[in-house]
Order: C-alpha cells, then sequence, then structure tokens
C-alpha cells in the first residue's frame, strides 16, 4: 500500500464509519410515516431480530452519502442556530431554543419506548414570562428538482407524519401542544440563499395518533409472524429494488 492509498483509506472510513443514527436498533419517527406497511413491519425487528424471516437480512440498509451529507448539515445548524437566537431582538419577549432534545413519543408495548431526537423548539416567551408561541422544527437537505414539486403541490406525506410526530411527543414536555410544525429544506444543489424553504403548519395531533394507530396494527402482525403478508407500497424505493 502506498501512502496515497493509506490517505485514501483513512479519508473513506472517516465518511463510512457508523454514526449514533447507525447504531439505532429502534424505529424511529423519520420511519412512522413510510407509506409501505412491510418497511415498516421490517424496521420494527431491527430491534426484535428474531421476528424477521432470515432472507430478509439481504435487505441490510446501504449506506448514503446524501444521508451523510445530511447529518453534517443538521450538525452545522446545531452550532450555528444559537447565534441567529442571540443575533435576535424582540421588543417584547424573548426567543428561546432547544436543539437536538431526545424525547420519547409513544410507548409501544411488547416493544418499547419510541424516542425521537427533534432538530429544534422554537419557543418565544412574552414579557412576563409565559409561553406565547411553539414551534418544532426539522431540518431536511433535498435537491432543487424534488423542492420545486414540494412547493407547487405538497411536502411528502412521510415529512407530515415525522414532523407531528414530533410535536407529539414535545407536547408532553412543554405541557401545551405547540402551535406549528415546521420543515426547513435545504437544497444540495443550489448556491442561492433565498433557495431555503421554511414552510409551516398548525400542528395536527390526529396526524400524529393515526400514525401511531397504524404503528400498533403492523406491530401486532409482525408479533404474529405476518411480516412477509404486510402490504408493499407500489411508491416504494426500497422494495421496489427487492420484488
Amino acid at each position: 500500500m502506498t501512502y496515497r492509498d493509506l490517505a485514501k483509506d483513512i479519508l473513506h472510513r472517516a465518511v463510512v464509519q457508523p454514526t449514533a443514527r447507525d447504531r439505532q436498533s429502534k424505529v424511529g419517527p423519520s420511519e412512522l410515516g413510510t407509506s409501505c406497511d412491510y418497511c415498516l413491519g421490517s424496521a420494527l425487528t431491527r430491534h426484535y431480530p428474531h421476528l424477521r424471516p432470515q432472507r430478509d437480512d439481504l435487505r441490510s440498509k446501504s449506506f448514503s452519502l446524501k444521508a451523510w451529507n445530511g447529518t453534517a448539515v443538521h450538525r452545522l445548524l446545531e452550532e450555528s442556530l444559537p447565534q441567529a437566537v442571540q443575533d435576535t431582538v424582540l421588543e417584547d419577549g424573548e426567543v428561546k431554543v432547544w436543539l437536538e432534545p431526545e424525547i420519547d413519543i409513544y410507548d409501544l408495548r411488547g416493544y418499547g419506548v419510541i424516542e425521537g431526537h427533534v432538530d429544534l423548539v422554537l419557543l418565544v416567551y412574552g414579557r412576563d414570562g409565559s409561553l406565547v408561541y411553539a414551534a418544532v422544527i426539522d431540518h431536511k437537505t433535498t435537491d432543487m428538482s424534488k423542492l420545486k414539486v414540494y412547493k407547487a403541490e405538497a411536502v411528502p406525506d412521510p415529512y407530515v407524519f415525522q414532523a407531528n410526530l414530533y410535536a407529539y411527543g414535545v407536547a408532553k414536555l412543554l405541557g401545551r401542544p405547540p402551535d406549528d410544525v415546521g420543515l426547513h429544506f435545504i437544497p444540495r444543489d443550489s448556491n442561492r440563499p433565498e433557495d431555503i424553504w421554511a414552510c409551516f403548519a398548525p400542528y395536527q395531533p390526529e396526524v400524529a395518533e393515526l400514525a401511531l394507530d397504524r404503528l400498533e396494527t403492523v406491530w401486532s402482525r409482525v408479533q404474529a409472524g405476518e411480516l412477509e403478508s404486510l402490504d408493499v407500497s407500489p411508491e416504494c424505493f426500497n422494495c421496489n429494488r427487492w420484488f
């Protein structure tokens, strides 16, 4: 091995080494909104591999450079957001943020507590110290072509479910529902800051509850050994690679 090869090997391993997220076995909020029951069921078996058919081990999750870049963006925002808040002055209140708080979302019987890391909880307090506004915000990296579709049509349902599930957990910590959920889209293929898009909608607990009801149904079927008979979504990219 030459020294150049050595350097290349070190750089490659630095990129592909597992993160804490890669080592997570429990299902996360980002997976609960998938349109594919089979993929949700498979994700649930990561924590209980004895419930997964042996042949399904072949369908392991591959490394994604897009996801790696997204993780890097999240870390940078975690560093830069405190300064952005510090530079914000309100005449009649104060802005505070929770960065990457770990929250309990739902206790699934026979499985365990579903947890998640919320990217950002933005809180605005009035002069009297009362909480007047709360928003749960999730950062997303994307491509301009996809972002144009999101703006023209709608953001993908899994994102809507994910944001409301985070808010469902945050509501327990706040002692009251958040006002808004937000998605902060940062395009990878643009050099224009104005192409960044933050969109907001009122928190909808019924959306989170719909995802949790479905989770209960899928988990019951997985426990009953029915993983392979769960519905496969025709739009599911992962499943269409294998079936």
